[in-house]
C-alpha cells in the first residue's frame, strides 16, 4: 500500500532535520543501486521492498536526474532501514563530514556508487582495512600509481598467485628498493634476456643461484674477455665436457693457467697440432719423460744440434728405447716444439709435469675443439687471470659447464652483453648479501 501524504510529510521532516546532506547522499544511493525499479526476474536483494539491480549503469547520473518527490524515493526514505540508518550515530557523524559533503557533490564518486562491483567490494573487510591504511591512502593519491592501475597488464598480474607470493616475499620486497635493481628493470636488454626461455630456465637451477652468489663470479662476468669467450662456440662445446670439468677442479691446473708461459704456449699453432698427437698424449703419461722435462739440460740442448749430448744421460738413454718416444722423435712437429723456448721454459715447471702425466688432460688433449680453445688469443689471456683460475676449481661451476641450456646461454650475444654490464654484477653481489 502506498504511503500517505501525512506519512510522507513526516518522513521528509525526519530527513530535513537529520540535516539537507543526508537527503543528498540517500539520493545518491537510491539512483546508484535502487533506481529503475527491476522486475523479480533481475533482483538481487532487498531493501524494506524495494529490489536492488546488480547491473551497472553506464550513463552517468547529473543533478537533473535526482527527484526527491519521485515515489520510489520516497518509498525508500519511509522505509526501516533506511530510518534505522538517520538514527545511527556513525552516520550522522558522516552526514556531519564537510568532507564527505565535497564528495557527495562530486559527479566521478556519483558514478562510482552506481557501480555493483564498488558495492561488493565495500563489504569486503579486507578492503575495509586496508582503506585505513595510511599508507594505501598515500599511493591513490601518486598519478604513476593512477596511470598503472589503468594498465590490463598490471591488473592481470595482480590476479596472479605467484605475483602474489612474490609481493609477500621479504628478500624481493628489499630488492625493490635497490636503485640498481630499478636502473636493470630499464634496460631493454635485461627486458630480453628476461623472456628467454633458456634462461629462464637457468635461473631456476640451484647450481646456478649459489654461483651468482660468488663475488668471483660476479667479478669474472664484468670482465670482456669472458663475456666474449662465452660466445665462441667451442668453448661452449667444451664446457659441456665431463673431462674438461674434471680438469677446472684441478689444483694444479688452475696453477698453471695463471702462468704467462703456459698462456702464450696454448696460442701456439704447433703445440695445438702437437695436443691432438695420440703419441704425444701418450708421452706425456709417461713418467720418465715427465721428469726428464724438468731437466735444465733437457731445455735448453732440445733447441741445440748438441742434443745428441743428452744422449750421455741414462735417463735420457732410457727414454730413447720407448718405442713411441722414437715414432714421436720422427714427428717435425714435435721437432719445432723442442725448439719453443716457451716450452723449454714451461718444462721446467713442475706443475705442468704433474699435469703432463694426468690421464685426463692426455684424454682432453686429443680433443679438437680442446685445440682450437688453445690457440685463442682471449682463451690465452683468460688463463692468466686469477679470478679465472679460482672459478675453474669451483665445482659448481664444473657442474653447470656441463649443462646444456648454459652452454646455450653462453652463446647469447644478448647475455655476453648484459655480463659487461656493472649493474648486473653489482645486482648479483646484491643477491648475495640478500641471502
Amino acid at each position: 500500500m502506498a504511503p500517505s501524504s501525512t506519512g510522507s510529510a513526516g518522513g521528509r521532516k525526519r530527513l530535513f532535520a537529520a540535516g539537507g546532506i543526508v537527503v543528498a547522499a540517500l539520493a545518491i544511493i537510491y539512483f546508484a543501486f535502487f533506481y529503475p525499479p527491476v522486475s523479480s526476474d533481475d533482483a538481487a536483494g532487498t531493501i524494506g521492498g524495494i529490489q536492488k539491480a546488480e547491473k551497472y549503469r553506464s550513463e552517468q547520473m547529473t543533478s537533473e536526474d535526482v527527484n526527491l518527490e519521485d515515489p520510489e524515493f520516497q518509498l525508500l526514505l519511509q522505509s526501516d532501514q533506511v530510518q534505522k540508518l538517520i538514527g545511527d550515530p556513525n552516520f550522522q557523524a558522516l552526514m556531519q563530514d564537510a568532507r564527505f559533503a565535497e564528495l557527495a557533490k562530486d559527479a566521478r564518486f556519483a558514478e562510482l556508487m552506481q557501480g555493483a562491483y564498488f558495492a561488493e567490494l565495500m563489504q569486503d573487510a579486507r578492503f575495509a582495512e586496508l582503506a585505513k591504511d595510511a599508507r594505501f591512502a598515500e599511493l591513490a593519491k601518486d598519478a604513476r600509481f593512477a596511470e598503472l592501475a589503468k594498465d590490463a597488464r598490471f591488473a592481470g598480474l595482480l590476479q596472479s598467485a605467484r605475483f602474489a607470493e612474490l609481493m609477500k616475499d621479504a628478500r624481493f620486497a628489499e630488492l625493490m628498493k635497490d636503485a640498481r635493481f630499478a636502473e636493470l628493470m630499464k634496460d631493454a636488454r635485461f627486458a630480453e634476456l628476461a623472456n628467454n626461455a633458456r634462461f629462464a630456465e637457468l635461473a631456476k637451477d640451484a647450481r646456478f643461484a649459489e654461483l651468482a652468489k660468488d663475488a668471483r663470479f660476479a667479478e669474472l662476468m664484468k670482465d670482456a674477455r669472458f663475456a666474449e669467450l662465452m660466445k665462441d662456440a667451442r668453448f661452449a662445446e667444451l664446457a659441456k665436457d665431463a673431462r674438461f670439468a674434471e680438469l677446472a677442479k684441478d689444483a694444479r691446473f688452475a696453477e698453471l693457467a695463471k702462468d704467462a708461459r703456459f698462456a702464450e704456449l696454448v696460442k701456439s699453432a704447433r703445440f695445438a697440432e702437437l695436443m691432438k698427437d695420440a703419441r704425444f698424449a701418450e708421452l706425456m703419461k709417461d713418467a720418465r719423460f715427465a721428469e726428464l722435462a724438468n731437466n735444465a739440460r733437457f731445455a735448453e740442448l732440445a733447441k741445440d744440434a748438441r742434443f745428441a749430448e743428452l744422449a750421455k744421460d741414462a735417463r735420457f738413454a732410457q727414454l730413447l728405447k720407448s718405442a713411441r718416444f722414437a715414432e714421436l722423435a720422427k714427428d717435425a712437429r714435435f721437432a719445432e716444439l723442442m725448439k719453443d723456448a716457451r716450452f723449454a721454459e714451461l718444462a721446467k715447471d713442475a706443475r705442468f709435469a704433474a699435469l703432463m702425466k694426468d690421464a685426463r688432460f692426455a684424454e682432453l688433449a686429443k680433443d679438437a675443439r680442446f685445440a682450437g680453445l688453445m690457440k685463442d688469443a682471449r682463451f690465452a689471456e683468460l688463463m692468466k687471470d686469477a679470478r679465472f683460475a679460482e672459478l675453474m676449481k669451483d665445482a659448481r661451476f664444473a657442474e653447470l659447464a656441463k649443462d646444456a641450456r648454459f652452454a646455450g646461454l653462453m652463446k647469447d650475444a644478448r647475455f655476453a652483453q648484459l655480463l659487461k654490464s656493472a649493474r648486473f654484477a653489482e645486482l648479483v653481489k646484491g643477491v648475495n648479501r640478500l641471502d
